[in-house]
């Protein structure tokens, strides 16, 4: 079973104990770690522009505008794909198709109409594009 990457990084840092001498204070953070902290503020990214998505179809904000915020969720998942979160390159691996999928699902609805009820029924889409990746990675 994979540990979220919240799991993983508390297992990391339990690992950081013992006999290994403090780090510096202006240490940088160990490789991992700053990759895992990288990569939630990208997830984060994503999470908020979805939710600001849906306040703009409330709000029938134009589908251009609309689809500026789409550019913004590629950019951040384009980020966080490229970043080696998990300390198994396998499960690297797997993070990666998580979003070569997403990003194949997000191409689709990039070129679809976000105008009148398609952007809800989009939104909703979009919704489900995102659960795979945080079912298998958000922490418990």
């Amino acid at each position: 079973m994979r540990l979220p990457a919240a799991a993983a990084l508390a297992a990391i840092l339990a690992g950081c104990g013992g006999s290994h001498p403090a780090p510096s204070p202006t240490a940088a953070p160990p490789p991992l770690e700053a990759h895992l902290k990288e990569f939630v503020l990208q997830m984060k990214a994503m999470d908020l522009q979805v939710e600001n998505l849906q306040a703009d179809l409330g709000a029938k904000k134009s589908e251009p505008e609309l689809k500026a915020r789409l550019s913004r969720i590629r950019k951040a998942a384009e980020a966080a794909a490229a970043i080696p979160c998990r300390d198994v390159e396998a499960e690297n691996r797997d993070v990666r198709h998580h979003f070569d999928v997403f990003l194949s699902d997000l191409a689709r609805l990039e070129g679809a109409s976000w105008a009148g009820e398609d952007g809800a029924a989009n939104w909703r889409l979009l919704g489900k594009s995102c659960m795979p990746c945080h079912a298998a990675y958000r922490p418990e």
